[in-house]
């Protein structure tokens, strides 16, 4: 699990207050981007590596012009990720952090350096925070649960679904996960049943029918379950219907 994509869209960097030491910095975070940017084109061998290990060298630098730039820690953090150098890109992610604690991304970052090295408990507090500063960033939410879910903290993983739905009344994804955690760890159908028509109802696009369906599959078996016949069909035929 994991990943560290931008949530903001952006690096974050502190006004400087040194001229010299601002073009410096400015400079070799272009370089940085550039050959990440090189880097995410490329398949994976030496020559990819070469341009993680630019990007890091240039990160490097502008850290080195200006200590307080919150981009140079974040673009570290991401050559790292990238390097699967997953314990030092989460200590340049809380850098970030600590220096700017409302940077969605920082938090990220290390959520997901943890998560990539199969520490899920330690990056709950992270992926928390991410869902408080963009409660709309669906993919923290579906991490946080699964995360809270595997846990057994089912009480907290309940009130995170909640929060989660309600930020994101449409994220299908979402409420497919609860409905499978209410119906297959708390054994709570029909709340489950109210979750899978959810699903059913916000996934629209087509590249969403494998939700649409896993939602349908599980409606149908609890209608099953309640002796509810028809519904139980109407949602077997729905699945064939949008697979022959």
């Amino acid at each position: 699990m994991g990943g560290a994509d931008d949530i903001t869209g952006g690096e974050v960097a502190k006004v400087p207050s040194d001229p010299v030491a601002a073009r410096t910095a400015h400079a070799a975070l272009a370089r940085g981007r550039a050959a990440l940017a090189t880097a995410v084109d490329l398949a994976d061998g030496k020559e990819k590596e070469e341009a993680l290990l630019e990007a890091l060298d240039a990160y490097r630098e502008a850290r080195a012009a200006e200590p307080h730039n919150v981009a140079a820690d974040m673009g570290m953090g991401r050559a790292l990720l990238a390097l699967e150098r997953w314990d030092q890109a989460r200590l340049n992610y809380e850098r970030a952090r600590a220096k700017d604690e409302a940077n969605p991304d920082a938090h990220w970052g290390v959520a997901s350096a943890l998560l990539l090295m199969e520490r899920p408990g330690e990056a709950v507090p992270a992926l928390t925070r991410v869902t408080e500063l963009v409660p709309t960033f669906e993919f923290a939410w579906l991490q946080l649960t699964e995360v809270l879910v595997n846990a057994g903290e089912l009480a907290d993983a309940v009130l995170a679904f909640e929060r989660a739905v309600g930020a994101n009344p449409e994220a299908a994804d979402l409420h497919l996960q609860y409905g499978d955690a209410l119906e297959r760890i708390l054994n709570q159908p029909v709340p489950a049943l109210e979750q899978y028509n959810s699903a059913i109802a916000t996934a629209r696009h087509p590249d969403q029918d494998n939700v649409s369906a896993g939602a349908r599959l599980r409606a149908g078996g609890i209608h099953l379950q309640l002796e509810q016949w028809g519904e139980a069909l109407s949602h077997f035929e729905a699945i064939i219907g949008r697979h022959v």
